[in-house]
């Protein structure tokens, strides 16, 4: 009998390193996704020419594809597929349409806040702005606002001179009521 008790004390006192935590071992909740082909068929782009605007969406320290194809341009910008990168897969969070998409500083549930614009002439004074946020699922318009030409070519040079305020998007106001 004291022997046994000798050998259970043993296997519990034993260096190994514990057996792996299950969830270390659960594959992604999204299925596996390589962001060129996935956004080649989103963009229904006939090669494999894609114009990046990587940028960090999750604060780990690496950039996460942020893809165009020129075929997807216009004169106001381009449709943007926006991915979440994880090893060497990747899940699809979003789509915007506008000129090369900036990080703003904000985080709205674990992912920085994006901001776009839509050019629309005047040498780019006349354009939507943007303000998109992740909510959970994709990235989403949450505040746009509207800058108009100078009424004279030397009325201001400050970008923001014929800008209105910023307010919620025109479908997220009639969803609100």
């Amino acid at each position: 009998m004291r022997a046994l008790c000798i050998l259970a004390l043993s296997a519990c006192t034993s260096t190994s390193p514990p057996p792996p935590h299950p969830a270390q071992n659960k594959p992604p909740s999204a299925p596996c996704l390589l962001a060129v082909d996935d956004a080649l068929a989103r963009l229904s782009a006939p090669d494999e020419a894609l114009t990046h605007a990587d940028l960090d969406l999750d604060g780990d320290g690496l950039l996460d594809p942020i893809v165009t194809h020129p075929s997807s341009c216009g004169s106001g910008g381009c449709t943007w597929e926006l991915y979440l990168s994880h090893g060497t897969c990747a899940r699809h969070v979003g789509e915007l349409f506008g000129v090369k998409p900036r990080q703003l500083p904000h985080v709205h549930d674990g992912l920085v806040e994006i901001a776009i614009d839509q050019r629309d002439g005047c040498a780019g004074m006349a354009r939507v702005e943007v303000r998109a946020w992740f909510d959970g699922a994709s990235y989403v318009a949450h505040e746009m606002r509207t800058c108009d030409c100078p009424e004279r070519p030397d009325a201001s040079s400050a970008p923001d001179a014929n800008c209105e305020e910023w307010h919620l998007p025109t479908d997220a106001k009639s969803s609100a009521n």
